[in-house]
């Protein structure tokens, strides 16, 4: 029996200017607390083969003070480096994407893949608070406590000191944190396309050195997650970049050379072939467990398996059904999985003119030829409704139960609303949709559409994706008369430029804040212009841009779970999002070749969720 758990999420430091146990918290005393609020669900799956994966729902502890004039908090210490560590061996691991080499911050645009693979590290780490307490903690790493400012307005981060770059770039300083953030945030560096570009712009107006070890953070929209969502290693935690280099070689000359803080510094990088890396001699916690660590992009699930069973690669990702066969085989899941959530986003509708927070012009470009775009519902009421009726036509159009039984082989849940699973309590029967074929030829003949059309559809190059979308667009074509195009391209080469720029016009797997993140979480980023410059899920509407302002400044938690009610609402009515189904996804490995894997708690998913390569120790 293998037992595996899915990341909780617990919003909580320790508190003070010592560093206590991850649980402890001591406020001081200019902050008058009153009241501590703890959420927690445990949901245990049953497999269908010999394994067991309990999925833990994330954990939100907050804080709710009458007024906050400064809140310092230190986090959990890093672990004491062992005296004889020393990297032996060598691992290889396959992933069906390795995405792109780019070394300056402004054009990272694949910077989470970099952080998850070992070379660029973020501020801070989230780890489980102890062996028998799954739930999260922020652990220091980079940075180490911090201070809020009044009203919440900055924070000021302490680093810490004698950390090194790779290939003899020096220690880390002050300096380095400023330019990572602001040369990262579009808001400041024109043209900006990093991977957290739009999150950053959005979270902080800048980032400014206050002396050798502080670097302040100026809030542009205080959110209470700043730091588990923007700075650590769970989802996708901005890195630091090494100025010196920049300054040497300029944004052009620095975009090929990789220059990180991690355990692993990068030997070759060769997009689309693979990765090679070494342990990094000057790491300042515990080294990598390998010596070398190499990571090839194989593409075909078929073909990834294939090496697995082979010996050919140690560690690997696989759709559910592959997962199933290899474990029979005797291959063992990572220790750290996430839930991964296939939902449908609506690509093009832009309606909203002006910034929701700034009131500055939008201008976005309409393709009105996809019927599932229209403008906006003030502007013309009648052709929004058309698109509407398109929508649910093709989200009451799958049969979800049969999908996560026949593909997923029953070890997923159906889904419906991105981020509120349906099991989880508070969830509305009002949100579900029903399989109902009748139902969705009539919408569609209302829209004038009874002969069909041709949708386009990015599903990725493989994966459990990819087989989804084959199986609804095969429904689609026989009952509906719509054809499907798939696009199966690499997501950062063409697909996820048009996301950023707002050409995007295609329906696409799109999971929006995330269903490993606490329900309480502001929602509405990705669907508003809050996210202008970056990544988003498809559509730009006001109301969900103002339920993200308006749960960013709250901390009650009850006004918090009407206004994600309201955020969930409105994506039922509008339908611009549509969950099918949601499955515990988790990487395999060759237990006769790594001894163990100590995976960093995993949120995001990217490169197959093979996080913390540098931990994998080999026989």
């Amino acid at each position: 029996m293998i037992v595996a758990g899915l990341a909780v999420l617990t919003v909580s430091a320790a508190c003070g200017d010592e560093a206590e146990a991850p649980t402890a918290q001591v406020i001081r005393e200019t902050v008058v607390v009153k009241e501590t609020v703890v959420v927690k669900e445990t949901v245990e799956v049953q497999k269908i083969v010999e394994q067991t994966v309990v999925v833990e729902k994330p954990v939100i502890q907050t804080q709710v003070v009458e007024k906050i004039v400064v809140q310092t908090a230190t986090p959990a210490p890093a672990p004491t480096v062992p005296p004889a560590a020393a990297s032996v061996g060598a691992i290889t691991a396959a992933a069906d994407n390795i995405f792109n080499p780019i070394g300056t911050p402004r054009f990272n645009a694949v910077q989470s893949p970099h952080l998850k693979l070992g070379f660029f590290e973020p501020p801070y780490r989230l780890v489980r608070a102890s062996a028998t307490d799954r739930s999260l903690v922020p652990q220091q790493w980079l940075g180490l406590g911090w201070t809020m400012g009044p009203n919440s307005a900055y924070v000021d981060v302490k680093i810490r000191k004698g950390v090194q770059f790779h290939k003899k770039y020096g220690e880390v300083s002050a300096d380095d944190w400023v330019f990572s953030f602001n040369d990262a945030n579009p808001s400041i560096t024109a043209g900006a396309t990093n991977d957290m570009g739009g999150d950053i712009a959005a979270l902080f107006k800048g980032a400014e050195k206050i002396d050798a070890e502080t670097v302040r953070f100026t809030f542009n929209v205080f959110q209470s997650n700043w730091l588990e969502r923007y700075m650590s290693s769970f989802w996708e935690g901005h890195v630091i970049y090494s100025k010196k280099l920049f300054d040497e070689k300029g944004p052009e000359g620095m975009r090929d050379i990789l220059v990180g803080t991690g355990p692993l510094q990068v030997v070759k990088y060769e997009a689309a072939k693979e990765i090679l890396m070494e342990a990094f001699p000057d790491y300042w916690a515990t080294p990598s467990a390998a010596k070398t660590v190499r990571v090839i992009q194989v593409i075909e699930t078929s073909t990834r398996k294939a090496m697995l069973q082979t010996g050919l690669v140690d560690i690997t990702h696989l759709p559910v059904k592959d997962r199933v066969d290899v474990l029979k085989d005797g291959f063992v899941l990572g220790n750290e999985g996430y839930l991964g959530e296939n939902a449908i986003a609506f690509g093009g509708n832009w309606w909203e003119t002006t910034h929701v927070q700034k009131g500055t012009p939008i201008a976005r470009t309409l393709d009105l030829t996809k019927p599932w775009i229209s403008k906006s519902e003030a502007e013309d009421p009648a052709g929004w409704e058309k698109a509407r009726k398109v929508r649910e036509a093709l989200a009451i159009a799958m049969d979800r139960g049969a999908l996560n039984k026949g593909i997923m082989l029953d070890q997923g849940f159906e889904g419906y609303t991105p981020g509120w699973p349906a099991a989880e309590a508070g969830f509305k029967a009002t949100w579900k949709y029903t399989y109902d074929l009748a139902k969705a030829k009539a919408l569609l003949k209302e829209a004038g559409l009874e002969n069909g059309f041709t949708l386009d559809w990015w599903v990725g190059p493989s994966g459990d994706g990819v087989t989804l979308g084959e199986a609804i667009g095969g429904i689609w074509q026989s009952e509906l008369k719509i054809k499907t195009e798939f696009d199966r391209t690499v997501y950062g080469t063409v697909f996820r430029p048009s996301i950023v720029n707002r050409s995007v016009n295609k329906i696409w797997w799109c999971g929006t804040d995330g269903i490993n993140f606490p329900v309480t979480w502001p929602k509405g980023f990705l669907l508003s212009t809050m996210s202008d410059g970056g990544f988003m899920c498809g559509t730009e509407h006001a109301k969900f841009g103002q339920i993200f302002l308006d749960m960013a400044k709250s901390s009650d938690q009850v006004k918090l779970k009407e206004l994600t009610t309201q955020y969930f609402d409105e994506m039922r009515r509008t339908l611009v999002q549509v969950g099918v189904v949601d499955v515990p996804q988790y990487p395999v490995y060759n237990p006769n070749r790594i001894a163990s894997w100590a995976m960093l708690p995993e949120g995001k998913g990217v490169v197959g969720g093979l996080n913390a390569l540098f931990a994998a120790k080999p026989k």
